[in-house]
């Protein structure tokens, strides 16, 4: 299941310019990519009814729909010396924003009846923290998963 829908796109571009084929499939697939990347380490993939979760988060959808709908806009409307449009712009940093704060943890995603959903609070993929931070590890017993001299060697 794709997060998000034709019908939720047309609600974002509100035109009737569209022939809404296989391109906005293909605009819906790379916005999965792009929320995938940005939300991965903290919650469960994908955000769909397949396993975790019982429907698409509402947050989701509207970012999706948003992202989808602003790569399609730059691809058709390009005016001359012009690259991008500033409403397909808008609509992906609002989007990319909105993730953000999902990520942080400012935002909660939530399904459509209000049920809040919550990030994983534990992961298990080793992470390196930056030089002037003590080695530390996301493990129960609090040893690292390597030393700042082994990550050099990769």
């Amino acid at each position: 299941m794709a997060y998000c829908t034709i019908a939720d796109v047309k609600k974002v571009l509100t035109t009737d310019f569209y022939t809404y084929g296989a391109e906005v499939d293909d605009q819906i697939a790379w916005a999965e990519g792009e929320i995938d990347s940005v939300l991965g380490g903290h919650y469960s993939l994908p955000f769909d009814d397949t396993g975790t979760y019982s429907e698409v988060p509402v947050q989701i959808i509207w970012a999706a729909s948003h992202l989808a709908a602003a790569k399609l806009w730059d691809e058709k409307t390009p005016l001359e010396g012009q690259t991008t449009d500033t409403r397909a712009d808008e609509w992906r940093d609002a989007a990319m924003a909105r993730l953000e704060k999902v990520s942080s943890g400012d935002e909660a995603l939530t399904y459509l009846d209000g049920t809040v959903i919550f990030p994983n609070l534990a992961t298990t993929h080793p992470r390196f923290y930056p030089s002037g931070v003590k080695d530390k590890a996301d493990n129960a017993d609090n040893k690292p998963f390597f030393t700042r001299a082994q990550a050099g060697e990769w």
